[in-house]
């Protein structure tokens, strides 16, 4: 890495990115996606890289600590959507990351070994195209379910959650509470034939980070959770599902 400036967020109501250098002892380190440690008004704080640049309209720039992780954890598509998260919410970059990761991460652990890239079946998929498969869709689409009661919709998203996964693509299921992920599992397990992945905030951290990892490897092909779930690194992604999207708990009050 032959940049000698950094462009960094934090998670903190502050717009950014801000401008660090980088000693030459961290140049073949640093990349776009790591986690940083960096001096941040008498601090030291964790931040992200999302850039670099070679001149910078300030003079004086406090330098990079250290690097923490051995490789990104955060890819293209992630930081482009908590970008756009970031404009559409209200909220800084950096606070747009934080709440995309499981908490360890945020509070600066380190990982053991490095965190797989993320992945997919090439084979399975490539399988399924050969057998005729419809190759996934390019431009998302939008559809909007209305049903009084709960029994004529889940024959309805059963049959559209088998045919993503079917075409090798991962599926993410909201739910506004967490009360409604009992109800909401068993129908999974009478309709599916693998269990899905539980994404709940209660966890404890280190099962948070576990099951982050894991799905980030490309296990685990369906996704339950509450609306932190809609972060899970699932890829590739074919169809995200907002149960009882009309719940007012899918608002959140705490930024973003």
């Amino acid at each position: 890495m032959k940049s000698t400036i950094a462009q960094v967020v934090v998670g903190l109501p502050v717009e950014g990115p801000f401008d660090y250098t980088i000693e030459e002892r961290l140049r073949e380190e640093i990349a776009v996606g790591k986690r940083v440690w960096i001096p941040f008004r008498n601090r030291r704080r964790l931040g992200f890289v999302v850039g670099f640049r070679k001149r910078s309209p300030w003079k004086k720039l406090k330098p990079i600590l250290s690097v923490l992780d051995p490789r990104p954890i955060l890819d293209s598509r992630l930081l482009q959507l908590t970008r756009e998260v970031s404009r559409y919410y209200g909220c800084s970059w950096g606070e747009a990351i934080e709440a995309a990761l499981p908490s360890l991460l945020r509070e600066g652990r380190k990982l053991e070994g490095q965190p797989p890239p993320f992945c997919f079946d090439l084979k399975k998929n490539r399988q399924n195209e050969a057998a005729g498969a419809a190759p996934p869709q390019r431009k998302p689409t939008i559809t909007l379910l209305h049903d009084q009661g709960t029994t004529r919709r889940w024959p309805v998203l059963m049959e559209k959650i088998k045919e993503v996964v079917s075409r090798g693509q991962k599926v993410i299921f909201l739910v506004p509470e967490a009360s409604l992920m009992d109800p909401v599992i068993v129908q999974f397990r009478a309709g599916l034939d693998a269990a899905p992945v539980i994404w709940d905030k209660r966890m404890k951290p280190a099962n948070e980070l576990k099951q982050w990892l894991m799905l980030k490897s490309g296990q685990g092909e369906v996704v339950v959770g509450t609306r932190s779930a809609v972060f899970a690194p699932l890829n590739p992604l074919g169809l995200i599902i907002l149960y009882e999207e009309e719940n007012p708990s899918y608002k959140q009050e705490q930024s973003p």
